[in-house]
């Protein structure tokens, strides 16, 4: 279920980066999957930590 989670924040960035190159005023898609990936990394590091 985790690796879904990176999998799906991935797909996000990406797809929010190809909208920012089409369109560079649009950054909303871009700025959430961002946040997606930094929560993703986060749990990730403390489960290896703490796991």
């Amino acid at each position: 279920l985790l690796a879904w989670f990176g999998v799906a924040a991935a797909v996000l960035y990406g797809f929010g980066n190809a909208m920012t190159i089409r369109n560079p005023d649009s950054r909303t898609v871009w700025n959430i999957s961002g946040l997606a990936i930094l929560v993703f990394e986060a749990i990730l590091g403390g489960w290896l930590l703490f796991g």
